[in-house]
């Protein structure tokens, strides 16, 4: 899978690879249903819930030839009603999707994340706006469609704590945080971290990324939000010298999650998962068995390792 997420309304984890979407029990992370959602994405695809409501945004469609730019109309952001696990519609922004041949790989709709109410993300490219944004939509309203030039990211996160995205770029390279109207901004003094993934930590009021290497990078969220100030960050060494981990995931306010408050790193090339906690800034021990775990999903009372072996999700002790 890309990416999987829980629902609290139907209390199930939906899943996402490509065009197909898949529906989890949230307890024993067994496999009950599968749907197409959408014909001729390719992926990778990522997902967001809202009301009951399931977001789906794709990427990149099939090409006959990509040594051109072309428009990928299937590219866009797809509906489904979690409940009845059924398509509803989709926003018709992929016909606007189109690229040069050298930037082509990238068209589509990345990263969502929702604040309750707007959904956020990265768009590849599109006719109707300079090439590559960071934007925002009300799904009940899509002419609110806003958006500001963004050249690349790899990650998003939704803080609803300081009202701030925080945005993971490994080309500039900076960590970011700018605000949902998209009128202030702060990044990292440091200047020079190719961030892949992004997180927040309620519990310390932290900013947590990965590198794709051993460590964890971390700073303060306490200037952001009035003030705006660039931030210093730290790294600290897992000492797991093979763990490349692209994702990071807090788990926040859930009093019976057995991890409440502390940060989940999936580690797809070792096949582990690390433990990390915030308030001390140290790892537990490596939790092995799993299978290029490279998302995690948290749920009230568990949580689970996204894997892109046969078995979709694997329970973190």
């Amino acid at each position: 899978m890309d990416q999987a997420i829980y629902e609290p309304t139907t209390q199930k984890i939906f899943g996402v690879r490509g065009q197909w979407l898949f529906k989890f029990n949230s307890v024993t992370g067994a496999i009950e249903d599968t749907l197409r959602f959408a014909a001729n994405v390719n992926g990778p695809s990522s997902i967001v819930a809202i009301g009951g409501l399931l977001y789906i945004g794709t990427t990149v469609g099939m090409s006959t030839d990509v040594s051109v730019g072309s428009a990928y109309p299937d590219a866009d952001i797809y509906v489904v009603n979690a409940a009845a696990f059924v398509f509803v519609s989709r926003f018709n922004f992929g016909s606007k999707n189109s690229l040069p041949a050298s930037e082509s790989q990238i068209c589509g709709w990345r990263y969502l994340v929702t604040d309750g109410t707007n959904l956020y993300g990265w768009n590849g490219g599109c006719l109707a706006f300079p090439n590559k944004q960071l934007f925002s939509v009300n799904p009940s309203n899509l002419a609110s469609f806003n958006s500001t030039s963004f050249d690349f990211l790899s990650d998003i996160y939704c803080d609803t704590v300081n009202s701030v995205l925080w945005l993971a770029d490994n080309a500039t390279p900076n960590l970011w945080a700018i605000d949902f109207a998209f009128t202030n901004q702060a990044f990292d003094t440091n200047g020079t971290l190719p961030v892949n993934g992004v997180t927040y930590n309620s519990a310390q009021n932290k900013v947590l990324a990965v590198k794709g290497d051993f460590g964890v990078v971390w700073g303060s969220a306490a200037g952001i939000n009035p003030g705006f100030a660039n931030f210093p960050v730290f790294t600290v060494n897992s000492g797991e010298i093979n763990a490349n981990p692209y994702r990071i995931k807090s788990v926040n306010g859930f009093g019976l999650n057995p991890h409440n408050g502390k940060v989940l790193v999936p580690c797809w090339f070792d096949d582990t998962v690390l433990i990390f906690d915030p308030l001390t800034n140290s790892f537990s021990a490596p939790l092995t068995g799993f299978t290029s775990p490279i998302d995690i999903v948290v749920t009230p009372t568990a949580n689970f390792a996204v894997q892109s072996g046969i078995t979709g999700l694997r329970l973190i002790p």
